[in-house]
């Protein structure tokens, strides 16, 4: 509902009390995210270009699986903040998915 954009802070916040972390350094977790999303935009748009759009989001697929699986396994800020560079650079491929999805769908819903 209208609430379903709070799940992710909610949940953060969670984590950050059970690792017994500070504000900062959920802070510095989330900053994390949005760097290494933009430097992934980069890096698997180029490789998209160079090897296909399929297989570079089946790859962010797989690091946002890992990602997951990580930040349910850490067991404190250094752990935290490695899977969630990973996460934020799944996101940044996972955005090539999309572009897939509008290439593959017929003109008439574009």
């Amino acid at each position: 509902g209208a609430y379903a954009w709070q799940w992710p802070v909610l949940l953060d916040n969670a984590i950050g009390l059970d690792l017994h972390l500070t504000d900062a350094q959920m802070l510095t977790t989330r900053t994390a995210i949005f760097a290494a999303w933009a430097v992934g935009s980069t890096l698997f748009g180029n490789l998209a270009d160079r090897v296909g759009r399929k297989p570079v989001a089946i790859g962010a697929a797989i690091l946002a699986l890992l990602h997951l699986l990580g930040c349910a396994a850490s067991t404190g800020f250094k752990s935290l903040i490695c899977f969630r560079v990973l996460g934020g650079l799944s996101i940044g491929g996972m955005l090539i998915g999309f572009s897939l999805a509008l290439e593959s769908a017929e003109v008439a819903y574009k």
